[in-house]
């Protein structure tokens, strides 16, 4: 929660009710220990190990019912939302991608102003993906991880169809976030239609619901984390009652499963 501002605290009253929320999210929340920065992963010019076929999901995995509207095309790029306990999940998730993955991954991960940079340098050194902090014009390529900067909204742009960018907008919150993770999806669901992979990890609140269930409409396939291992089972909950949901997994499945739609 930001520290309000002023010697006398102006604005006391919003910090009060993200404050309450949080404090009740936290009451609920399932700790986990950070796990331990290893060795950093080398970053070769071939981006490290190749993509392989990965395992049928395990017993833990279950399937929406609603299937897309539309047929599902090849995967441009994945897009991936998190929150409460999103910062390690996001390190053991990204230490298990190869360098060589095929395509760009942005990230909206609920952090203020200030912290975003630091956290994409300590995942880039656990994992063979490069990760960066977003930046106005900053093309996306293979193999490339962005994280949205605190205090701003990440969209992704590209013109006539043409290699992607990022673009940063200092918009309101959204669901009293910012950055918001639907702002990042209806981006991605205007310039990529339905190849996207779309993801969505622990976090408290509903934010990237409204924003996958477009992405999901025009044919994008959507991966939540399951209850058994968030932090607060929030976000993917309420993308999951939404009926847009293709695949709810526990997080060590999730790679594989990227892996696996990303295949052909």
């Amino acid at each position: 929660v930001g520290k309000p501002s002023g010697a006398i605290s102006l604005n006391i009253q919003d910090v009060g009710g993200e404050l309450i929320e949080k404090v009740v999210a936290a009451s609920t929340a399932r700790i986990r220990t950070l796990p331990k920065l290893s060795e950093p992963k080398l970053k070769t010019a071939t981006g490290g190990a190749a993509l392989s076929s990965s395992p049928q999901m395990g017993g833990g995995a279950r399937k929406s019912s609603s299937p897309s509207l539309i047929l599902r095309g090849r995967r441009e790029i994945v897009a991936i939302a998190s929150s409460t306990g999103g910062p390690v999940a996001l390190q053991e998730l990204m230490s298990k991608l190869p360098g060589n993955f095929p395509v760009p991954i942005v990230v909206t991960q609920h952090m203020p102003t200030g912290f975003t940079a630091s956290f994409a340098k300590r995942l880039d050194t656990v994992s063979e993906l490069t990760v960066v902090e977003g930046a106005e014009g900053l093309p996306l390529r293979p193999g490339l991880v962005v994280i949205a900067p605190g205090g701003k909204h990440l969209l992704v742009r590209r013109k006539g169809g043409g290699p992607a960018y990022c673009e940063l907008s200092d918009a309101p919150p959204v669901l009293s976030v910012k950055p918001a993770a639907n702002i990042m999806f209806l981006s991605v669901a205007d310039e990529f239609g339905g190849n996207v992979l779309c993801v969505i990890l622990t976090g408290m609140g509903r934010d990237g619901t409204d924003g996958a269930t477009l992405l999901h409409q025009k044919g994008a396939y959507v991966i939540a984390e399951s209850k058994q291992t968030c932090v607060v089972y929030g976000m993917p909950k309420a993308a999951a009652e939404a009926g847009i949901v293709d695949e709810l997994l526990p997080l060590n499945e999730i790679p594989d499963a990227l892996l696996r739609n990303l295949k052909g």
